[in-house]
């Protein structure tokens, strides 16, 4: 009696050790396709970053050069001020 049933019992663990084998596999695919996904996504977001971050470093150097001459256009009007005031304080004089 003990052979019937281990030959019983023995299609039915050949068709769950199937089962498992074919869902590990099917796992396996499917997280490979997601990280195929997921590098893909990356790679596009890294792009968009690298392309947002050059477009910011070209704001502003066009910012810094904006204050450069800014800085520069006073310095010569304070330039001019002082000269008149101190025109303006030999005259009182």
């Amino acid at each position: 009696m003990s052979w019937d049933n281990l030959l019983t019992q023995l299609p039915i663990v050949g068709v769950f050790i199937w089962f498992v084998l074919e869902m590990d596999q099917r796992n396996a695919k499917y997280a490979a396709q997601r990280d195929a996904q997921w590098r893909e996504f990356l790679q596009q977001q890294s792009k968009a970053s690298e392309n947002a971050l050059k477009q910011i470093a070209v704001m502003l150097d066009r910012v810094s050069q904006r204050l450069d001459a800014h800085d520069t256009a006073m310095r010569q009007a304070m330039a001019k001020i002082e000269g008149a005031v101190e025109a303006a304080r030999r005259g009182e004089q």
